[in-house]
C-alpha cells in the first residue's frame, strides 16, 4: 500500500509545488515526459525489454515535447501609458 500512495502523493505533490516556480506550460511539458522516462528507467534499471511500439511511442513523445518547447512564444505587446 505504501508503494501505491507514496509515489502517487509524492509525484502529485511535487507537480503542484513546481507550479509555484515554473510556468504551467513548462510544468505540463515535463509531466508529458513521464511515460517515456519511466519506460527508459525500466529498461536501464530493471532490465525490461522495450518493444518496437514502446520505442516509437517514446520517440514520438520526446519529439512532441521538443517541438512544443522550440515553438516560439508569442511576443508580448507593451502597453504604453500616456504621459
Amino acid at each position: 500500500m505504501l508503494l501505491a500512495f507514496g509515489p502517487t502523493l509524492l509525484g502529485f505533490g511535487l507537480y503542484n509545488t513546481s507550479m509555484n516556480y515554473l510556468p504551467a506550460s513548462t510544468a505540463s511539458l515535463i509531466a508529458t515526459l513521464e511515460p517515456a522516462l519511466t519506460t527508459l528507467e525500466a529498461y536501464l534499471f530493471l532490465s525490461e525489454r522495450m518493444t518496437s511500439v514502446q520505442i516509437v511511442g517514446s520517440l514520438v513523445i520526446l519529439a512532441a515535447v521538443v517541438l512544443m518547447r522550440l515553438e516560439k512564444e508569442p511576443e508580448t505587446t507593451r502597453v504604453l501609458s500616456p504621459g
